[in-house]
């Protein structure tokens, strides 16, 4: 008769792996840290998004469109210019479009609207810098194609 005498070492090491990566994963999707980087991500490609939707829309009809921000609010809005040829008068969407909720506004370069042209370029190249927690992301649009792009600001460290 054969005596069992419980794990070798070799499952129990398998075994002992397996729970800490379960546990990590848990551990780092469920951190307050993990959530808000995944909130201000979010948020930022949204953005490109909508962006990206203005800039077709201002070619497509041959007007200018752009978004405005709210920094109170944490928001924004698109706006169409009312006529053509219009630099100043726009009329503004009833859609509001709020950040993800932890994530505000920080800053722009330029002004608190961003205009695209029939061409599908912007006035002057735009930096729109966002924030959640200890992270922030930067959405850029070029000034000569109108493309964006969003990247993360790294911050250094000192101790």
């Amino acid at each position: 008769m054969k005596r069992n005498r419980g794990l070798t070492l070799i499952e129990s090491v398998i075994a002992l792996a397996v729970i800490l990566i379960v546990s990590s994963g848990v551990f780092f999707g469920l951190s307050p840290t993990s959530r808000a980087y995944r909130a201000l991500d979010r948020t930022s490609r949204e953005l490109r998004s909508n962006l990206q939707y203005v800039q077709r829309k201002a070619i497509m009809e041959g007007t200018r469109y752009g978004i405005e921000f709210d920094t109170r609010n944490n928001s924004y809005v698109v706006i169409k210019a009312r006529t053509p040829f219009t630099a100043t008068q726009f009329n503004r969407d009833d859609n509001i479009i709020h950040f993800a909720d932890g994530v505000s506004f920080v800053s722009t370069s330029r002004s608190h609207r961003i205009i695209y042209t029939a061409r599908g370029t912007v006035d002057g190249g735009t930096t729109i810098t966002l924030a959640s927690g200890p992270f922030r992301q930067e959405v850029r649009i070029l000034v000569t194609s109108g493309r964006v792009n969003v990247r993360d600001i790294i911050r250094e460290v000192r101790g």
